[in-house]
């Protein structure tokens, strides 16, 4: 009875009782019916929804079942249902003509042919921050009536945490993620806002002294702010690479640094580094890159290393077993590289051979896990010449893919999903100092040195990239002194700065955007190798950490 009555109260608020709240809002909880197309696999099912009716990544839809008929004693008439069990769905990823999506909670079977409705008692809490801050409170539980308010105390947990603060609105899921952002502050919303992502940066009001241009402004730019900048663990070698994620399934972020001669994996807890596992590395191989992602299902995501031997592909993947590093493949002849597809959701692409003219020459794939291995599956269309490094995909307004990627000569380009060349910065970007070499040829000695282009992210619709200064004399050498990440938002022309950090002393070899501390909001976080006067210093690198406003 219950979803009959919730959904008779869905189909009948009209767009005008909105009125009072941002207008995206009205859209993105607008009443929306469909059905469970096919079971593709355990808890995973295709709807027959997309984006262009309306289909976000991070929407919740309700399993309309019916629990058992309530029969008339006298007359036999069926004059109702009892409640049946609550099932929910989310999308995790967006297809033409339809979308997948997965189960979140409930025990009940899913089946061909269910009815489905988005956001339908779904059951969700009101917070404010500071916390008598309840303006919007009484306004949202009344027009979004069709939700399963909850109190904070109540057992049940929210699936949506409406979370309000002096700036914004954020709709949350129930793992802290940011499924929508409304500005109440005045200012605009994050463009592209609709979809399941983390929390955005807010600008800060304060200026950028000495490392922004005039006018622009940046967050944590106030060097008397030092609370919001901190550092974590330092190590005596130079960090590749970073991955931040919950490697245990313990429903804690764990933090695994990939060292030129180490593996180094850690919990962080109230800015404090508490070390798990080191582990030594095989000698004579070049390391290149770090990722994580679950590929072989078993709950618990793999840790990616890319490695080449004397120029042939000879990568490794482990596992984090309590407070041990299992090794799980090795000498794979694939290099990794996660993205985060706009559309599709995470994956892990992959490129086999090194060409000595053109190194990423062979065309990217998805990786797979079938039958116990990790091998080439379908494959990745990504324009010529960009490789899996240094690339992100980026979903424009009018919904058309680019690809945004960091040239050979670190310049950051943007392409259509034709080829098209349509923008290329001014100034450099990214800067990395992880190489390897290929023998031009066996009898004259000689090697040509090839850099692997540094991650880029993007977030709320804004590309983060990294920025090292320093000298790029020849195509081997190259030393940086000082970098940043900043922030690009596309126009439709060209890319302009939103925001970006205060400088850091040294060259930033990776970052990520995630929950390092534990403590409930994402972090921007930065391994940054540490500038060395003298050729045999020691070498330092760090994590550095920006609380973000």
């Amino acid at each position: 009875m219950r979803y009959l009555i919730s959904l008779f109260l869905l189909l009948a608020i009209p767009g005008q009782v909105f009125a009072d709240l941002p207008k995206r809002l009205a859209d993105d909880f607008s009443p929306l019916a469909g059905y469970i197309v096919l079971p593709v696999g355990s808890d995973e099912y295709l709807i027959d929804l997309d984006a262009a009716k309306g289909v976000h990544l991070g929407d919740i839809f309700t399993v309309l079942g019916k629990g058992q008929k309530i029969i008339h004693p006298v007359t036999g008439e069926v004059i109702g249902d009892l409640d049946g069990e609550s099932v929910f769905l989310q999308v995790t990823r967006l297809k033409p003509g339809f979308s997948y999506v997965r189960k979140m909670s409930g025990e009940a079977a899913v089946k061909k042919g269910d009815k489905i409705q988005r956001f339908l008692s779904v059951p969700a809490r009101y917070v404010s921050i500071p916390a008598d801050r309840g303006d919007l409170k009484n306004e949202l539980q009344t027009k979004l009536n069709f939700l399963d308010w909850r109190t904070n105390n109540s057992e049940i947990p929210a699936l949506l945490v409406f979370e309000q603060n002096r700036k914004a609105l954020l709709v949350k899921n129930q793992d802290g993620s940011v499924l929508f952002e409304y500005r109440l502050d005045g200012t605009k919303s994050p463009a592209g806002a609709s979809g399941l992502r983390v929390a955005a940066p807010a600008a800060s009001a304060l200026p950028a002294p000495g490392s922004a241009e005039p006018g622009k402004v940046g967050i944590i730019q106030n060097p008397q702010d030092m609370t919001k900048i901190w550092h974590g663990a330092e190590y005596k070698d130079n960090i590749i690479g970073l991955r931040i994620d919950d490697f245990n399934q313990d429903q804690t972020m764990e933090t695994a640094v990939l060292l030129k001669s180490r593996l180094v994996v850690s919990v962080y807890a109230s800015r404090s580094n508490k070390p798990i596992v080191t582990l030594s590395l095989r000698g004579g191989i070049d390391y290149l890159a770090i990722d994580s992602i679950d590929l072989n299902g078993n709950g618990r995501p793999e840790i990616f290393l890319s490695a080449v031997k004397k120029g042939v592909p000879v990568s490794v993947v482990y596992e984090l077993d309590g407070r041990h590093l299992t090794e799980v493949a090795r000498d794979l002849p694939i290099l990794f590289r996660r993205i985060d597809h706009p559309t599709e959701g995470a994956m892990l692409l992959g490129q086999k051979r090194l060409d000595l003219k053109v190194p990423f020459s062979e065309r990217p794939f998805r990786v797979v896990f079938v039958n116990g291995r990790y091998q080439p599956g379908p494959a990745y269309d990504i324009p010529r010449p960009i490789n899996i490094y240094g690339y992100v995909p980026l979903l424009v307004e009018n919904q058309s893919e680019y690809s945004v990627y960091l040239s050979d000569t670190d310049y950051l380009k943007i392409k259509t999903s034709e080829g098209n060349d349509i923008y290329e910065s001014a100034e450099h970007f990214g800067g990395s100092e992880v190489k390897f070499q290929l023998q031009s040829d066996e009898r004259d000695g000689f090697f040509t040195t090839y850099f692997i282009p540094e991650r880029l992210l993007v977030n709320n619709g804004e590309i983060l990239a990294p920025q090292n200064d320093g000298p790029r004399i020849t195509s081997s050498w190259r030393h940086f002194n000082k970098s940043r990440i900043i922030s690009l938002k596309w126009n439709g022309l060209a890319l302009d700065e939103a925001w970006r950090t205060s400088d850091q002393a040294g060259q930033t070899a990776d970052f990520a955007f995630a929950d390092i501390d534990n403590d409930g909001q994402a972090e921007l976080v930065l391994g940054v190798n540490f500038t060395r006067k003298g050729l045999f210093k020691t070498p330092k690198s760090a994590i550095v950490v920006y609380e973000m406003n």
